[in-house]
This record gives structure tokens, C-alpha cells and sequence, in this order.
């Protein structure tokens, strides 16, 4: 599957492009059966367009655009240490379970990475979670009350739901409770060279354009973030 058909957000879409022009460490996180390897790879295919992809840390490096390396699960420390020094000169894409990228940076700190490498490091870490979709057959409009849109948290979105018109689940022949499928919630944060990271997409931004293109509902929305 390509990266464009994964449906992403365009800021995380593109966000996931830049990293690839550039030397550093690419972290796609999740828990299990989130398809965050599925995102990973689909990073990988994308990235033959723009260096030479290998298999394995410690290869040569090539010369002219970075390297980039497929690392895939970053389970033993051994290996993220050897991740995290590669990516000083060439791009590594790990794959990492956990269902929080904000505190991958300090996971490394206690597997013995040192802060001035990280410091120098640039980073780029997609954590993604699946939810429910709405069938898309039988789902009922309803305006949402301020009352429900901040009791779910999607005011720190900054979106101005109240009395927006979303959809709730029903059921029907076409789907089990009102949903059939899934979609994705994602957060992506940056951190360049000796700088503090920054918030490209949060969750709770992720998924009140969901709950407005109507594929999410309001409880589902208010479960993951």
C-alpha cells in the first residue's frame, strides 16, 4: 500500500515526505494491530525515490543523498542505540510499540543514549491509532452540544464543534452497530537539530476532522484521545 492511500492528514502526509530528505531518525509508533508497520513500510517504498534503501544497520553509506535504512521493530536496546547513532548521518525508519511518541525521547535516554546525540539528532515520530468508522450506509446526523464536545476533549482541537452538524451510528445490513471499517488517528511531532519539539498533528485535532468528514462518532473519538 502507498503512503497517499493510508489516509493520512496532509500535514502528517507531507511531514513524513520531509523526513526522508533529510539525515535522522523516523519513529513510526503504535500498539499492536494499530498498522503502524504497514505505515512504515509504505514510508519505505516512498523513500526509493529519494536515496538508496537498505535492509540493515552498519552498511556503507553511500554518497550524495543519505542512505535510508529500514530498521524495523526497535525492540532490543542494542539496536536502538545503533539506530540512533546511524541516524546522525543517514535516515532510519524504526518501527516502535507504544501508544505514546511524545515519551519515545526519554525511552531512549534510559536505554543509555546519550543527550548530546539526541540533542543533535533530528527526529520525527508518527503515533497512530485505529478507530471504528461510522458506516457510511446508516449513519444519523445530529448537532453537537458544547456540553458533549468538551466532555470528549476535542476543544483542545481549537475546531469549533458546537453546533456542528456530525453523525451518530445506527445499524443496518451493511454493518455490525452502526460501523464497518476502520480509520486512522494520528499525532506527529518534530524535533530538529538542538531544538524542543514541536506538534505537527495532535489526536485530538486528528479526530475532530474525522468526526466532521463524518467517519467517526463522537464516543469513539472521546475513547482514543
Amino acid at each position: 500500500m502507498r503512503l497517499a492511500e493510508l489516509g493520512l492528514p496532509a500535514s502528517v502526509h507531507n511531514f513524513l515526505l520531509t523526513s526522508l530528505s533529510r539525515p535522522g531518525l523516523v519513529l513510526i509508533c503504535g500498539t499492536a494491530g494499530s498498522g503502524k508497520t504497514d505505515t512504515a513500510n509504505a514510508l519505505v517504498a516512498e523513500g526509493v525515490s529519494f536515496g538508496r534503501v537498505r535492509k540493515e544497520l552498519g552498511a556503507a553509506i553511500s554518497s550524495g543523498a543519505p542512505d535510508i535504512v529500514d530498521a524495523g521493530d526497535l525492540r532490543e536496546v542494542d539496536e536502538t542505540l545503533r539506530a540512533i547513532a546511524e541516524a546522525q548521518a543517514t535516515v532510519v525508519i524504526g518501527v516502535l510499540r507504544s501508544g505514546f511518541g511524545t515519551g519515545a525521547i526519554e525511552r531512549f535516554r534510559d536505554m543509555g543514549a546519550e543527550p548530546r546525540t539526541l540533542d543533535s539528532l533530528n527526529v520525527a515520530i508518527v503515533t497512530q491509532r485505529l478507530a471504528r468508522k461510522l458506516c457510511q450506509v446508516c449513519r444519523v446526523p445530529r448537532v453537537v452540544t458544547r456540553e458533549e464536545f468538551v466532555g470528549v476533549g476535542l476543544e483542545r482541537s481549537g475546531w469549533p464543534l458546537c453546533g456542528a452538524c456530525i453523525y451518530a451510528p445506527r445499524e443496518c445490513e451493511e454493518c455490525v452497530g452502526g460501523y464497518r471499517g476502520q480509520c486512522v488517528l494520528v499525532e506527529a511531532l518534530g524535533k530538529d537539530t538542538n531544538r524542543e519539539a514541536r506538534v505537527i498533528e495532535s489526536f485530538a485535532n486528528s479526530a475532530t476532522l474525522r468526526v466532521l468528514a463524518g467517519e467517526l462518532s463522537l464516543d469513539v473519538a472521546g475513547e482514543l484521545i
